[in-house]
């Protein structure tokens, strides 16, 4: 048997089984539970309520995305202004509350540590840019103000001066 030298190399990735953390018996790696003693295998479970809830009320900012311990929610923080990361996220939650238990174990039941510090830094420099916003905003619309009364008051004059004249 002679192997081609120009062949890929192959090997099987996916991970069949896994140990039990509990007593150390073999299970099925997609198990939930184990068999041997009925141990909860998953150490960090999301609720699909809550993600569901937070992709409804407050999906614009990506509080849901966070909350499943995923870094581009920085992405709904950035696009917050323009209100389609509201309706991504209306649309996120209705497919969070359609989604079976079982799905959900599987795609969101085993995610590691959440990303809050992300999002609470990606909150702060959100407040950070509209309190730059602000400070630029309103001194400018209060400029606007005051010139536009001046011109109301300098219109006013000469409306009265053109009655005087004639």
């Amino acid at each position: 048997m002679q192997a081609n030298a120009y062949q890929a190399p192959s090997a099987n990735l996916e991970v069949e089984s896994v140990y039990c953390r509990q007593c150390g018996s073999r299970i099925t790696a997609t198990a939930q539970t184990c068999s041997n003693c009925n141990a909860n295998q998953n150490l960090n479970p999301r609720s699909k309520i809550t993600a569901g809830l937070l992709a409804l009320f407050l999906g614009g900012l990506g509080f849901h995305r966070f909350y499943l311990g995923q870094w581009w929610g920085l992405f709904y923080l950035l696009f917050w202004g323009t209100g389609i990361p509201s309706l991504i996220s209306l649309i996120e939650a209705i497919v969070f509350f359609c989604t079976s238990e079982q799905k959900w174990n599987a795609k969101y039941g085993r995610t590691k540590g959440s990303a809050w510090l992300i999002g609470l830094a990606g909150g702060f420099a959100m407040l950070v840019m509209i309190g730059f916003l602000a400070a630029t905003a309103i001194p400018a619309y209060q400029q606007y103000v005051e010139r536009a009364k001046a011109a109301q008051a300098s219109m006013q004059q000469q409306t009265e001066s053109q009655a005087r004249q004639q």
